[in-house]
């Protein structure tokens, strides 16, 4: 198969997509490993004197980040506005 064909379904699931404006520092990017990490339940896969291992990060002091909503449906809610979920916080 090549590269790019939509043959076949992947295997793999996507459980969040993060979506950022700008580019992140280093310093960031471990915050949102941490609370990736914190509330997947997968803290032993960060690596040694990783800052967030112990205790997930406090966003009270948050980053750029992309100002948006995000809604889920379980089925097609259309444009009733009353059947979507919001997702957002």
């Amino acid at each position: 198969m090549e590269p790019g064909t939509p043959s076949g379904a992947s295997k793999i699931k996507v459980s969040e997509v993060l979506v950022y404006r700008d580019g992140i520092g280093p310093a960031d990017v471990q915050k949102i490993e941490g609370y990736l990490a914190h509330k997947w339940g997968v803290t032993y896969k960060l690596i040694s004197g990783h800052p967030y291992t112990a205790s997930a990060p406090n966003f009270a002091d948050p980053f750029s980040a992309v100002d948006m909503n995000l809604f889920c449906v379980t089925n097609d809610g259309g444009t009733i506005p009353t059947l979507w979920e919001w997702i957002g916080s």
